[in-house]
């Protein structure tokens, strides 16, 4: 176990005991934005805080990314993306289902230019909108290791790129199942449903053609899932890049497969993934392909 793994899973847990102290009692819950379905309490910030703490006394010279705080300006090829609390809706109504989500992303080309799409600190922690089409600068860029602690459960999901993924002391290997009638998917809702209606159609085709569809408020938890064999299928769009990045290195490492959801090779930075067994991968990208949600979504972000 590397040494970037050993402390992802240090800061990790150390942010785990504080979602158990806080879990079920009363939260100052607030808003990103307008959008009341975005939360943040306090948790969230506490959490951040303690894991970039322990993040930057070991590795001081890394890029730090945090969903609250934001991305520093340094130009060191490893950059840690952190989620310090994901699924916060959950937690705020302790609804037994979030995580700690945290991953180190190396990238072959650390001169991030301002103004352009790999100037990660525009692209912000609250970002709303579709990001720009990728550039070269983020394509090059890629998880390396990646945790995902879900206290509750005292589930530590770990991978590193190359090693395997494990859920404690235990190897992953995604699920065999090769028909979407025998598969357990899930999905999510971007904060801007309420307005765009996305996805709603999507989900109504799986539950027709699946055995099982969840939603259940956690991209990163659902991610390890499709690793553990759990789920065997997830897609979802409007997710950031510390929603999913440790996720998709366990799917990748557990022996899934990853893309976009328009099928093109998956991208970090592009606000959404699919992730499943590799066996019923094709179902799902067909369904999402002939759906009214991906035309009407190619039609407004062409």
């Amino acid at each position: 176990m590397s040494l970037f793994l050993k402390t992802a899973i240090q800061a990790a847990k150390a942010a785990g005991k504080i979602h158990k102290k806080h879990y079920g009692k009363a939260l100052n819950v607030r808003f990103k934005s307008k959008n009341k379905l975005n939360l943040v309490t306090e948790v969230d910030t506490l959490c951040e805080k303690t894991v970039l703490k322990i993040l930057k006394m070991r590795f001081p010279s890394h890029n730090f990314w945090g969903e609250e705080s934001g991305k520093d300006s340094g130009t060191s090829i490893y950059t840690w993306l952190v989620d310090p609390l994901d699924g916060t809706t959950n937690y705020a109504h302790a609804y037994p289902f979030f995580c700690c989500s945290i991953a180190l992303v190396k990238t072959s080309n650390p001169t991030l230019k301002k103004g352009g799409r790999g100037d990660l600190a525009v692209v912000g922690a609250r970002h709303a909108l579709p990001l720009p089409n990728p550039s070269s600068n983020i394509d090059r860029s890629e998880p390396i290791v990646g945790v995902i602690y879900d206290a509750l459960r005292d589930e530590c999901f770990t991978a590193e790129k190359g090693h395997g993924a494990f859920l404690n002391d235990q190897r992953l290997q995604v699920s065999k199942v090769n028909n979407l009638n025998e598969s357990l998917v899930c999905t999510g809702f971007a904060y801007g449903v309420h307005e765009t209606h996305y996805n709603l159609d999507n989900f109504k085709q799986f539950v027709l053609k699946a055995q099982g569809v969840r939603r259940d408020g956690s991209a990163a938890m659902n991610l390890s899932y499709v690793a553990a064999g759990r789920f065997d299928g997830f897609w979802e769009r409007g997710i950031q890049a510390w929603d999913m990045a440790a996720g998709v290195l366990m799917v990748q490492e557990a022996g899934g497969k990853v893309t976009d959801i328009s099928g093109k090779p998956f991208d970090l930075f592009a606000e959404n993934a699919l992730a499943t067994n590799g066996k019923i991968h094709g179902h799902i990208f067909k369904i999402l392909k002939n759906g009214k949600d991906e035309k009407r979504w190619t039609h407004k972000h062409r």
